[in-house]
């Protein structure tokens, strides 16, 4: 009865209604004076249609429930996996920690190191920091000035190469 049901699919309930409306319209017809029984019979059929369409609703909603489940349970059991992959290569892990260890333990040396006025050296003094601001003010001069002189230059040339040709042309 279960391997039946399992394969009754909405399609099979409406065709199913479909003969039953069809035999009930043949009957109706033979038997014109029962017709109020014969709409009770079918109302009836109708109503355990319906029924059944909603337990065939139920059991794929079951269905595609217990397929959830299976997914879930295979990424659980890759987790499992993955966990006793990695308890089995527990030696590998404490090295990598003992090495992480160890790096931070460098960090926190190198940034405990204090100049000899006891600055920790990789803080920016202030001094340190308003002396870089005026080297960078004078250099950004400089090299107004530099564009400067290097048209001052070129327009020379320019005279020197122009008396030039003059001096050539008189010769």
């Amino acid at each position: 009865m279960d391997k039946l049901m399992s394969n009754i699919g909405p399609e099979h309930v409406f065709g199913a209604i479909f003969i039953a409306y069809v035999v009930i319209k043949e009957v109706f017809i033979l038997v014109k004076g029962e017709t109020k029984e014969i709409l009770k019979s079918l109302n009836k059929l109708v109503s355990r249609f319906e029924v059944l369409e909603s337990k065939i609703e139920k059991i794929e909603a079951i269905h595609d429930i217990v397929e959830d489940i299976d997914t879930k349970t295979n990424k659980i059991d890759k987790v499992y996996e993955w966990v006793n992959d990695w308890h089995r290569d527990k030696d590998f892990v404490v090295t990598k920690v003992k090495e992480l260890i160890e790096q931070t333990e460098d960090l926190w040396e190198w940034h405990n190191k204090e100049d000899e006025d006891g600055v920790k050296i990789w803080y920016v003094r202030s001094s340190l920091q308003k002396t870089l601001g005026r080297l960078n003010t004078v250099l950004e001069t400089e090299n107004i000035l530099m564009e400067k002189i290097i048209i001052k230059v070129t327009s020379l040339e320019e005279e020197l190469n122009s008396i030039k040709e003059d001096l050539s042309k008189q010769e």
